[in-house]
């Protein structure tokens, strides 16, 4: 009898787990495909689409203008876009957690960045989950997802993670 109900409970145990990680896989794939079709609203209120971008390296960083390592990292991704205009370009994502739009259009005519800054106005932060930020996401010239990646390292170490990634897929 209780060899029976070990070899139940296995059993229930693997099905679970098969489940469980059928229904990630499911979500997981769900998030690539939102990510790859993703649109925004820029502050003109044009829409903005990764298509647009196609053939470069993109990264969506999402960012809030109370955010102090969002904000330091700008000078870092602005830099590596001017060293790979060819190859990569940045879209800077307010996803509107304590943000409204004239926060961003505030900070964005105070601040001199060169970056296409956009409203999360489809909520794929949401769809991603995204809990903290900085958070960025990458996406490969083709269009694919490639991942993402959570805080800040200091400008050294981002700029090399980044541009890791950047001559990888390009």
């Amino acid at each position: 009898m209780k060899r029976l109900l070990s070899k139940a409970l296995l059993s229930f145990l693997i099905i679970g787990s098969v489940a469980a990680c059928s229904k990630a896989q499911s979500e997981s794939q769900s998030q690539e495909k939102a990510v790859e079709n993703a649109t925004f609203t820029n502050l003109d209120g044009k829409k903005v689409s990764i298509s647009d971008f196609k053939g470069k390296v993109i990264l969506l960083d999402f960012w809030e203008t109370w955010c102090g390592p969002c904000i330091k990292s700008f000078p870092t991704l602005e830099n590596l876009q001017h060293d790979y205009p060819d190859k990569f370009v940045v879209i800077a994502v307010n996803p509107g957690i304590m943000d409204n739009k004239s926060d961003v259009k505030n900070f964005v005519r105070k601040n001199n960045y060169d970056l296409h800054f956009v409203y999360d106005t489809n909520k794929l932060s949401q769809t991603l989950g995204i809990q903290s930020i900085p958070f960025k996401v990458f996406i490969g010239p083709n269009g694919k997802f490639i991942g993402t990646h959570l805080g800040s390292y200091g400008p050294k170490r981002d700029y090399k993670r980044i541009q890791n990634i950047i001559e990888k897929n390009s």
